[in-house]
């Protein structure tokens, strides 16, 4: 297609071809809308046709929709893409409303377009409602993390499910799952939770995941090195 790809989805189809996602639920601003409003993105676009990124030029005549785009994802007149018109290597995230006449970018980037899915807005609103309890379900804390919450809110959930019985590798996976944040007081708050759950839960921890938290912490420029090292010490 002449294009390069984003490496944040480069990354996710070569762990899952395109296909229904979690978080689907993406906040957008609408032109003469009052507050925030809420758009579905159900799925994503695999590498391929049929459904998939190389359906594009088609669809593109199809619809009428503008010159050097991918679509990610849409059908009939609604329609995610990423936009090329100004970047060939750095594409900004684009929403079309056919019907509506809506073209905006809704993100910079993929990553962040990535970022700001969520469950959706009830669930959101939801969340002031555990501020202050001793303990939380992993349920909750997964929809705090998951949501891009503050880091506040994030180091608040991390806290109390460990008031909770909880299965320490999935708390490797939210810690992996944050561990690509660009904000170092989540960072901060990844190693801790790290060090705290690997001193406790040392031997029931999956190694291929300690390596692969560590890596990305490694490679995130946010990253604190000092308390890096006291990671490093502890998986020793």
């Amino acid at each position: 297609m002449g294009k390069r790809l984003p490496e944040k989805y480069k990354r996710m189809v070569m762990i899952q071809n395109g296909g229904y996602i979690r978080l689907n639920t993406f906040p957008i601003n609408l032109k003469g809308s009052v507050g925030e409003e809420f758009i579905e993105i159900d799925y994503l676009f695999g590498i391929g046709s049929n459904e998939g990124i190389l359906d594009s030029d088609y669809l593109i005549t199809e619809w009428g929709l503008p010159e050097n785009i991918i679509l990610l994802t849409g059908v009939g007149h609604s329609w995610i893409a990423l936009d090329y018109r100004q970047s060939m290597n750095a594409p900004s995230v684009l929403y079309i409303d056919t019907d509506l006449g809506i073209e905006k970018e809704i993100a910079l980037n993929f990553s962040e377009f990535i970022d700001k899915l969520c469950e959706n807005q009830s669930d959101i609103d939801d969340i002031d409602d555990i501020d202050g309890r001793s303990s939380i379900t992993i349920e909750e804390a997964e929809r705090i993390i998951l949501s891009n919450q503050s880091e506040e809110k994030i180091d608040y959930a991390l806290n109390q499910v460990q008031m909770n019985d909880f299965d320490p590798n999935w708390m490797l996976d939210q810690l992996i799952y944050l561990s690509d944040k660009d904000n170092e007081s989540i960072l901060e708050c990844v190693m801790e939770t790290f060090i705290s759950v690997k001193e406790v839960y040392g031997d029931d921890l999956k190694e291929h995941k300690i390596i692969l938290l560590t890596d990305k912490l490694k490679l995130n420029p946010a990253t604190d090195t000092a308390l890096l090292e006291a990671v490093i010490d502890v998986m020793n």
